[in-house]
């Protein structure tokens, strides 16, 4: 961790820095994509941070929701948690601990499955308590069968449990 950190010029958020101690990767999918282990998020780091050309971490400069420079693109800040194979990551933001989404042809979004979320821990218990209860997170609902984590594409009928 510490030497993908130096490579990335980034500090993980301790949530994932924890997540990756224990699980290294091999945790179950998040909102439908699988998780990366430490060289893998910094492969993608890398390979996003080329796509455009920015790999400079931009300090406070963060505007919020309107107007927020962060969806432009990709920001060397931005740190990939999960890729499906076809494009698409979840990352934390390294400054503002936030959870977002992107792929390929997309601009990024802070709000993966319709649901704002505030941290790696926070989709972590999102996930577990829509586990709980039966719910979902925005447009995701998560099942459990044969001892994998799976999910399915919600609704808008269905209950809302997010966050």
């Amino acid at each position: 961790i510490a030497v993908a950190e130096a490579q990335m010029g980034l500090r993980l958020p301790d949530d994932l820095r924890a997540s990756l101690l224990r699980h290294n990767g091999g945790a179950p999918a998040l909102l439908g994509e699988n998780p990366l282990d430490v060289r893998g998020i910094r492969d993608n780091w890398r390979m996003l941070c080329g796509v455009d050309g920015v790999d400079a971490y931009l300090g406070d400069a963060y505007l919020g929701e309107e107007g927020d420079e962060r969806s432009e693109w990709w920001d060397g800040r931005m740190i990939p948690f999960t890729a499906d194979g076809t494009g698409c990551h979840l990352f934390v933001d390294s400054v503002v601990r936030d959870v977002g989404g992107r792929c390929e042809d997309g601009v990024l979004g802070f709000t993966p499955g319709g649901v704002r979320l505030r941290s790696y821990y926070a989709l972590l218990k999102a996930t577990a308590d829509a586990l709980e209860t039966g719910g979902r997170i925005g447009y995701w609902k998560p099942r459990a069968a044969g001892g994998t984590l799976g999910w399915d594409v919600v609704g808008d009928d269905a209950e809302d449990t997010g966050p």
